[in-house]
């Protein structure tokens, strides 16, 4: 009686050991060499990545789709895609974060410094109408709504949250003041982020974009070198203004801006990482 006691409970122990490994298995994010999520990159393009070069492709032309896109991504992708089929423009890019983790501690600190938008305040460009290096994006703050010109305070989580969004005030060179909707998702295997314009755009007293005309987005997901982060720029000008203002450069300076910053606000958690080692380091010294 007591054996067979003895092997039930040992029985129900190995099987809360084997759910507790399949629970760590499923859980686990297991991350490939870029060159086996980019089959298809030429060398010189796979050299730009690894030194943290972006590089920009046509998504509206399928080829070029194929060409970037990882097969694992392209489902999610083409949903982007789905969703943007009126735009006028679609601009793809993707980058590499070099040797940056994608632990739940990675992803809780990458959520929360992208959530504090304002650090985007700053970004320049290098304007050709004015021949010298502008800024892009200043007086950058989170508000209640669209509209508003009070600030508030940046997010910041102590605990990992599956989504996150939010308006945000954006003083553009040359949109003046705009607001954008930002979302920050957060799944197993990559975090989200988009920026959609919340109110309309205008260029001087010409309307630029519609509402929900401009839309940024980004997906971070780990491979063996880092970070990859796959971008789309998707926009619906207005015909008045596509006819005075190039609307690529435009829309490129402005994805550049973007995936800069995120690049930046990525490399926060290497010089964390680099700093935690040395302390450790240190500490483990004579």
């Amino acid at each position: 009686m007591l054996q067979r006691t003895m092997r039930r409970a040992a029985k129900s122990w190995l099987a809360g050991c084997i759910a507790v490994l399949l629970l760590g298995l499923t859980s686990f994010v297991a991350a490939q060499p870029l060159r086996n999520v980019l089959p298809n990159l030429a060398s010189n393009e796979l050299a730009r990545l690894l030194v943290s070069a972006p590089l920009l492709f046509d998504a509206t032309d399928e080829e070029q789709v194929e060409h970037f896109i990882p097969l694992s991504k392209k489902a999610i992708f083409r949903q982007w895609l789905t969703g943007q089929d009126d735009a006028t423009w679609l601009i793809g890019d993707i980058f590499l974060l070099e040797n940056i983790g994608f632990s739940e501690k990675d992803r809780l600190d990458l959520v929360n410094n992208l959530a504090q938008i304002e650090t985007i305040a700053g970004v320049t460009y290098y304007s050709e109408t004015r021949k010298k290096t502008t800024v892009l994006f200043d007086d950058v703050y989170r508000v209640a709504a669209a509209g508003s010109s009070k600030a508030l305070p940046s997010l910041h989580f102590e605990k990992l949250p599956e989504s996150l969004s939010f308006i945000a005030h954006i003083q553009d060179v040359n949109f003046g003041s705009t607001w954008y909707s930002i979302s920050i998702e957060n799944a197993r295997d990559s975090v989200m982020l988009t920026l959609t314009n919340a109110r309309p755009l205008a260029y001087f007293v010409i309307k630029a974009f519609d509402k929900n005309a401009l839309v940024m987005q980004f997906m971070i997901f780990p491979v063996d070198e880092g970070l990859l982060a796959i971008g789309l720029c998707s926009a619906t000008p207005g015909k008045t203004v596509s006819s005075i203002v190039d609307v690529y450069s435009a829309l490129e300076k402005r994805i550049n801006a973007v995936q800069g910053w995120v690049s930046r606000r990525a490399q926060l958690l290497r010089a964390t990482h680099t700093a935690l080692k040395d302390e450790s380091s240190q500490r483990g010294s004579p």
